[in-house]
Formats: structure tokens, sequence, C-alpha cells
């Protein structure tokens, strides 16, 4: 699926202050980490409630609720021109749009929850702009991997 935006996924780590006892300056050791939450958002449609069924499950306890989830980041770059291949396609073909750009990085977000969900931007009947779903997850760690390698 694609999204509109999403946060980058973030970890902060915690550290204990170890007091020397032969040195004036403290030294410092890893206790632990944290994962932030993410915020995924994308415009609504009429024939998608996949958030909210996700929610719903959640809440009544049909399934088991953590997913693992693969987020691409697409970069600039883009394979026809990588390749050194012209390509001349009709503008309805909007799969290759999406495909033409190489992913740049991903990251595995490991047993990820829902803690948040918004079905919509709020209604207002002036304006035509699009509703946005937003969805907050909160995942218990994350891996991060370069795809392209420079060489």
């Amino acid at each position: 699926m694609g999204f509109q935006s999403i946060t980058m996924p973030e970890v902060t780590l915690e550290v204990d202050e170890i007091k020397q006892v032969n040195s004036m300056y403290k030294r410092y050791a890893y206790s632990g980490g944290s994962v932030g939450q993410i915020t995924l958002t994308r415009g609504a449609r009429a024939y998608d409630d996949t958030f909210m069924m996700w929610v719903e499950r959640a809440i009544r306890g049909y399934d088991m609720v953590p997913r693992n989830l693969l987020l691409l980041q697409y970069t600039n770059i883009n394979v026809a021109n990588a390749m050194g291949v012209s390509v001349d396609l009709p503008v309805a073909i909007e799969a290759w749009e999406v495909a033409q750009f190489l992913p740049g990085r991903a990251f595995l977000l490991w047993d990820c929850i829902p803690i948040r969900y918004k079905a919509g931007t709020d209604m207002d009947a002036m304006t035509g702009d699009v509703s946005i779903m937003e969805i907050d997850l909160q995942m218990h760690a994350f891996s991060e991997f370069a795809l392209l390698s420079v060489t």
C-alpha cells in the first residue's frame, strides 16, 4: 500500500552513568532503549477499511494483533535512466510510474500494534479537500537495510 506520509522510525538509547573511582570523568553504559511510534497517512477511499478492521480486531481480541511491516523508501533514481534505456509508455500505466524508481532503504518494523486511528479529515462541506486517514503504530523494534550499494 502506498502512503501520503510516514514518520520515520526512531530509536532512543538509554544510558546509565558510571562514576569512576580513578577518574574525575564519568563513563556511560547502555542500559536499554525504546522505539517511538510512527504515523501513517493516506487518502481515504470508500472501499478501504483495513485500518479500522485491524483496530476492531485488536480491541475485541479476535486475532494476534502485532504485525511485522516492511517499509520501503524509494529514491529519485529512475530505473530506465540508470540502465540507459529510454521508455515511452502511455500515461495510463500507473504501476510503471511507481515501479520505475529504485528503493533505497527498507525498514522492517517488528510487532507493530495500532494505538490510534482517525478515519479521515474532519468534515467540512465548504472544501473539496481529499480526506486523509491516519493510523499510529507502536512497534517493538525495527531493522534498517540499505538496498543500493555504491561501488
